[in-house]
């Protein structure tokens, strides 16, 4: 049987489910008594440039990771700054906010997403290439998709 060469979409495989909070620690100490965990400290490096709604924003999150079997599950508190995070938080409170998935070339999926309707809101563009960014669905407002390329 010959081999299947086609190209695999990149939302074929979630890779994280991103859940907003208030206190990451406190989240955390819930989620280790049911025995989730451990959590790991999300490696952020540098983010040369990030951006809500296409203006330049400072914005700092505590970000933990954790995995759920073939999912990571992505606690993130909004610490300072403007961000999605932080509006998610005050317009919703706590929750599921996003699903991220990792792509080969961020721009050209980004790109594709738009063609379909798709609107950018937030991002960050690593020093060398890569970073994130988050889309959302025009029909449906509160679904948001985060794409992911490493920038380290």
């Amino acid at each position: 049987m010959p081999k299947n060469t086609a190209k695999m979409s990149p939302f074929s495989e979630l890779h994280h489910i991103g859940f907003i909070v208030k206190d990451v620690k406190e989240t955390i100490k819930d989620l280790s008594s049911l025995g989730l965990g451990p959590f790991e400290k999300a490696p952020m490096g540098n983010i040369a440039k990030r951006e809500l709604r296409g203006k330049p924003v400072n914005a700092d999150s505590d970000v933990w990771f954790t995995d759920l079997g073939k999912v990571k599950l992505e606690l993130v508190q909004p610490v300072e700054g403007e961000s999605l995070q932080k509006e998610s938080l005050e317009r919703k409170g706590e929750g599921i906010e996003h699903l991220g998935f990792f792509v080969d070339n961020l721009e050209d999926e980004v790109t594709r997403l738009v063609a379909k309707g798709w609107k950018v809101v937030a991002g960050a563009k690593g020093p060398n290439g890569g970073g994130y960014t988050f889309l959302q669905s025009l029909k449906s407002h509160d679904l948001l998709v985060e794409l992911v390329q490493p920038w380290e």
